[in-house]
């Protein structure tokens, strides 16, 4: 029975949500050398003109996840992150990009927000990032202007599966069983 006392805090336990960390990411952000880092800003406003620009700083990265504000996401992760605007609807200064299931971006990434109507028009961030930390962008153009999109770069060609909550779940159960037959066992 004592056993079973002991596996019965850490099934509860894996039924607790797991926890994630924030990256947070301002148009101040610091140098490069730490986790995240401002690229480079520009001045275009068409997809194709940034693209130009930013295609050395990204060397074989290419766009996986885009968020519209108001429209709908795109790219081969858009079912694995949600992005959602702070602020206002259609003129957001923040933004916040969590990781909901399925395959996770790994490896090199870099984070594009827009807005176009503003000098500078966007902001190009390279990110240290485990796919699963939680995005959170603070006051971009806070003085008018706001955020379009956001825009993810990576190299597609890693991604991996993360265990869900209810997978968690289940592995608890299983050891709470397993302790309970076991104690039936040894009586």
């Amino acid at each position: 029975m004592k056993r079973i006392a002991l596996l019965a805090p850490l099934a509860l336990l894996s039924l607790a949500p797991l926890s994630a960390n924030a990256l947070l990411i301002t148009p101040s952000i610091g140098v490069c050398g730490t986790a995240t880092c401002l690229l480079m800003t520009g001045d275009q406003t068409s997809q194709n003109e940034i693209d130009t620009v930013i295609a050395d700083a990204l060397g074989s990265s290419t766009q996986l996840y885009k968020q519209d504000v108001g429209g709908p996401e795109s790219g081969a992760f858009a079912g694995s992150y949600e992005t959602e605007f702070q602020n206002t609807p259609s003129d957001p200064k923040d933004a916040t990009i969590t990781y909901v299931g399925g395959s996770i971006l790994s490896g090199g990434t870099h984070l594009l927000v827009k807005d176009g109507n503003q000098t500078p028009a966007w902001y190009l961030f390279r990110l240290s990032w485990n796919g699963t930390e939680t995005i959170t962008l603070n006051d971009f153009w806070p003085d008018g202007g706001a955020i379009s999109h956001v825009t993810i770069y990576g190299t597609g060609g890693t991604t991996t599966k993360v265990p869900e909550p209810g997978t968690m779940g289940l592995l608890g159960a299983g050891l709470l069983a397993f302790g309970f037959l076991r104690r039936r066992k040894a009586a």
